[in-house]
């Protein structure tokens, strides 16, 4: 599976006929504020050669094929209601596709300015033209105080809902206040979500596929395909920030309209959920569940999350049951229960960041995972948090390894919790940061100095897949790995 964003070209011969018409600079750059580059930042600087992150949307001016993962370079045009196929205007909210019959790739401009909810449905799209859905002529705001949803999608496939439409604005559509911000829900597939801010509602985006008593939607006659999330500022919400998939993978729900059946949730393949800010949560930051496959949660920055302290509904990541694949180059600091909880199976967590946590650094447990499959935990930082650097309570996987993991001022008495078998190498535990040289420590980066002696002192392992630290930089600089989520990028073989 690719990326929904890798496939979509038809839509940049639209963004650069827009730029023209509307005179956009090349310096028209969006960046979201806390993750601007400092010229005096190394993590910040790459060498061409070595490049790996840039623009990676081709729906950007500045679209970069020879990158592998995006930044916050992209650079995009303004998008003006006159040059979109329909424009949905402030007072209307309903667009259904059954009744307008647009033809797959039309571009439907959602106007500038405070606006009543939207709802999507019946859009489907191709995967050479999906439908985009976008602000046009400026900010566009859905700013609720009863509304259930103040952006609700259903029933569609091949979609992007982008707040990309005016350069001036970091997040170009803005949701606040009411009871959920965006839904997807009722079979959504090939699904991208960018640039959005949402604020003061109970769930920032969720994306959720009810099984049903007719068993349409269900575990084996369903799947949700391709749910990409990036480059958005969820903050201040009640709930989650992210619930991307269900929570009861594994055994199912009741459902009142069929009493006495075990509902299963689908099954989701091709999830990315990646450069997004979430800060404030009352529940977990982002959560993901029943991704049995393709699925990769990177680059994200999670604060103060779980401000409720609801049990277990207060992780930084919360890996739900039935989620495989990748966690990695995430930055989570400060929340109040685990920060990155696992009850998935085959996850390989690796490069993230952990600070100021007040319960466990990583907690692995079973929810009825596949048979012998493995988690391999390597190459995090973890700092001054609260509870253990690592709980390991799988008693079903085999094969695990806990390698190259830098813990400083970690206050549990125990370091670890385990209860199987992990291979436990290569880790280092101290009682200070300033035990070590790091090159902006104050500044949150950790990356060892030319002296240090965490620099090409990781164990090697067979990760071919594994390419980049937290910052998003080459993962083995050197003779070897260096220990923690930072590598030097100036060691020499």
């Amino acid at each position: 599976m690719k990326p929904i964003i890798l496939r979509w070209i038809s839509f940049i011969y639209l963004s650069i006929l827009i730029c023209i018409s509307t005179s956009c600079s090349d310096d028209e750059t969006r960046t979201p504020s806390n993750f601007e580059p400092d010229p005096e930042n190394p993590a910040t600087q790459e060498d061409p050669s070595t490049k790996i992150t840039g623009c990676i949307d081709p729906y950007a001016i500045n679209f970069d094929t020879e990158v592998k993962y995006s930044d916050n370079s992209c650079t995009y045009a303004s998008v003006s209601c006159s040059n979109c196929d329909f424009v949905l205007e402030n007072t209307s909210g309903k667009l259904d596709n059954n009744e307008l019959k647009l033809p797959p790739g039309s571009v439907i401009g959602i106007k500038s300015g405070d606006r009543q909810p939207i709802d999507i449905r019946n859009f489907h799209g191709t995967e050479d033209a999906p439908f985009i859905f976008t602000n046009c002529d400026g900010k566009a705001i859905v700013s609720l105080s009863e509304k259930p949803e103040a952006i609700r999608i259903r029933n569609s496939s091949y979609i992007r809902l982008t707040g990309t439409g005016s350069p001036n604005d970091l997040y170009g559509i803005e949701i606040k206040n009411g009871t959920q911000g965006l839904r997807a829900y009722e079979k959504v597939n090939d699904l991208e979500v960018d640039h959005l801010e949402i604020s003061k509602v109970g769930i920032g985006i969720w994306s959720v596929t009810r099984p049903t008593c007719d068993g349409s939607a269900n575990k084996g006659n369903y799947v949700q395909k391709n749910t990409v999330i990036h480059h958005n500022y969820i903050h201040d919400v009640h709930g989650e920030g992210m619930y991307i998939g269900g929570s009861k993978w594994e055994n199912g729900f009741d459902n009142n309209d069929c009493p006495g059946e075990k509902l299963l949730q689908p099954d989701l393949i091709g999830v990315r959920v990646f450069n997004n800010l979430v800060e404030n949560t009352g529940w977990d930051g982002i959560q993901v569940g029943g991704a049995i496959e393709d699925c990769e949660i990177y680059n994200n920055s999670i604060k103060n999350y779980g401000t409720l302290e609801k049990g277990i509904h207060q992780a930084g990541l919360m890996i739900n049951p039935g989620t495989t694949g990748k966690i990695y180059s995430n930055t989570i600091n400060g929340g109040t229960g685990n920060a990155i909880h696992v009850l998935g199976f085959n996850n390989l967590i690796y490069s993230n960041t952990i600070s100021g946590c007040q319960m466990n650094a990583i907690h692995v447990g079973d929810r009825n995972p596949l048979s012998n499959m493995s988690y391999r935990i390597l190459n995090n930082t973890i700092i001054n948090n609260k509870g253990k650097a690592l709980h390991f309570n799988s008693k079903q996987s085999i094969n695990n390894i806990f390698y190259n993991n830098f813990m400083a001022g970690i206050e549990d008495d125990a370091l670890f919790s385990i209860e199987n078998n992990i291979d436990v190498d290569s880790n280092i535990l101290t009682a200070l940061v300033s035990d070590y040289p790091f090159e902006e420590p104050t500044k949150g980066n950790f990356t060892p100095t030319l002296n240090s002696n965490l620099l090409d002192a990781g164990k090697l392992y067979e990760e071919e897949d594994i390419l980049v630290d937290v910052l998003m930089r080459k993962r083995k600089v050197g003779k070897s790995i260096d220990i923690g989520a930072f590598e030097n990028q100036k060691a020499n073989d």
